[in-house]
């Protein structure tokens, strides 16, 4: 729960910051996944997310 508060609270902070919500929602949905699943899917989350901002 603690890091689910964290990355919400890091998500709120994003969009005051920065109004473009579909990159700040895709990120933050990979960051919970990678949560759950582990390393290697955050990994994968980094790549995905690099490549998503190209």
């Amino acid at each position: 729960m603690t890091f689910i508060r964290y990355n919400t609270n890091l998500l709120v902070m994003a969009i005051n910051k920065n109004k473009n919500l579909h990159i700040i929602a895709f990120t933050h949905l990979n960051n919970l996944r990678a949560s759950i699943s582990g390393k290697a899917i955050l990994k994968l989350t980094l790549k995905s997310i690099l490549s998503f901002l190209k």
